[in-house]
């Protein structure tokens, strides 16, 4: 317990001193096994939440350390410790369990799924509020390990536990599915309001209706604000959603909820109720297609397809992918566009900017693609101190060709310095044939000197 202590100097030196005592770690754990239980259960029972995390850390390391083993002793204890009229202890067990699953591998929870689920559902309708929120994180893991198949086993139950006789179990059951919701509404909420039973939704049970009105505006609001910086604030949402499902609550009853929901979540498959709203009052918002940005080849192609005769603009726009007003701003920049395609470097440029020094970089520019065409070696030192020059040449005396303004222009015309090794580059032909006429010569000369002394 000490080397998984909340204070890293404790974890150290109980760590050496483990490693000076024990030689076999798996044996002596097993050894020390009942010891060490009847400690991390009191630990977990215990009203200091340091005391908590570190027997459930020490629990999720004896699991990973002897698995299969020691898993069979472990689970039944904690389900006893359910029973104990201490809520630490009971909120101790879950936040054990949590820890159990978080370090438990997917085949050796569902070896154990049938003794877990119990434990999880008795654990979310407990009297006490911290065990419930405990619980719902034991959920939490559960769900990430086994998938769906802990929302069948434990959440419809629960929904039908709604209905029970006894008030006070409702409550506490309804308030275990909040706090499920609060943790994993994205996966949950989908799954729950299908469920819901019609008879849930009215005159008494009143309150579980809000409920999932409630929590459902919550999800939808937090999925609407994600959508983009220009969406209502979150409240908005909210509130305009909690108006339309509670006025249908109140109206039409469970089955009217549970199909416009459905619709409310964008998905269109999803039947309507007869005499509810129309699909103008629940329409949401369609999606705002990505930003297309053309460079300025395509720039200059989309000129030259609207100076031909018989074309319209509206196809020209249809066969580039793009809407009317972009076409209208290209047509508009046009001088600029052509202007920018001739002196850039590369075609591939989408933006049409200076920077700070144009002259720099446009001789810059020039001395670049001189060097390409004779074939030589550019790099960025060799970008660098030719800038330099001629700035000083200009008289540009507070330029700096720093790494970012290289960078950026760099990036602006596409250039890429690349190692020219073994490549072809032209030559003039005159010193081609002059080094076959006296040089290729002279080669061969000597070898046929060597072949007659052979």
């Amino acid at each position: 317990m000490g080397r998984l202590d909340t204070s890293l100097m404790v974890r150290q030196a109980s760590l050496h001193v483990w490693k000076v005592v024990v030689t076999n770690t798996p044996r002596t754990l097993r050894e020390i096994l009942p010891t060490l239980f009847s400690l991390l259960l009191g630990f977990l029972a215990s009203s200091s939440y340091d005391k908590q995390q570190v027997a459930a850390r020490t629990l999720g390391d004896l699991v990973r350390k002897l698995g299969e083993r020691v898993l069979p002793e472990i689970v039944p204890i904690l389900e006893q410790g359910l029973d104990s009229d201490l809520p630490d202890q009971r909120q101790g067990v879950c936040v054990g369990l949590s820890e159990i699953l978080a370090s438990t591998s997917r085949d050796m929870v569902l070896t154990f799924l049938d003794s877990l689920v119990p434990t999880v559902r008795r654990a979310l309708c407990d009297p006490l509020k911290e065990v419930r929120v405990a619980a719902a994180k034991t959920f939490d893991n559960l769900h990430s390990t086994v998938g769906s198949r802990a929302l069948d086993d434990i959440l419809s139950p629960l929904l039908m536990q709604l209905g029970h006789g006894d008030s006070e179990l409702a409550e506490n059951t309804l308030d275990g599915l909040r706090q499920v919701m609060a943790i994993k509404s994205r996966v949950v909420l989908p799954y729950l309001i299908p469920q819901v039973p019609a008879r849930f939704f009215h005159p008494r049970p009143a309150l579980s209706g809000l409920f999932c009105a409630e929590r459902a505006m919550f999800a939808l609001a937090r999925r609407k604000s994600h959508r983009g910086a220009d969406s209502p604030p979150r409240d908005s949402f909210r509130g305009v959603y909690f108006t339309l499902l509670l006025h249908a609550l109140l109206r039409y009853g469970g089955a009217f909820l549970t199909n416009h929901f459905i619709i409310l979540v964008n998905m269109p498959a999803a039947p309507c109720y007869a005499g509810g709203f129309t699909d103008r009052q629940v329409k949401m918002t369609p999606p705002v297609p990505a930003r297309k940005c053309l460079t300025l080849e395509q720039k200059v192609q989309l000129i030259r397809e609207v100076e031909k005769e018989g074309r319209q603009k509206s196809e020209i726009a249809r066969q580039f992918g793009i809407p009317p007003s972009t076409l209208s701003t290209v047509l508009k920049n046009k001088n600029a566009v052509l202007d920018g395609f001739e002196k850039s470097f590369s075609a591939k440029r989408k933006r049409n900017r200076d920077s700070m020094y144009p002259e720099v970089e446009r001789a810059l520019l020039e001395w670049l693609k001189n060097a390409r065409s004779a074939n030589l070696p550019v790099n960025g030192p060799a970008l660098t101190a030719n800038a330099e020059a001629l700035a000083a040449q200009m008289g540009k005396q507070d330029f700096k060709c720093s790494r970012g303004w290289l960078e950026r222009f760099e990036r602006r015309h596409g250039v890429s310095s690349k190692s020219i090794v073994g490549e072809s580059a032209a030559v003039d032909r005159d010193i081609v044939d002059g080094w076959c006429k006296h040089r290729l010569s002279a080669l061969l000369q000597q070898y046929e000197d060597r072949e007659r002394h052979l």
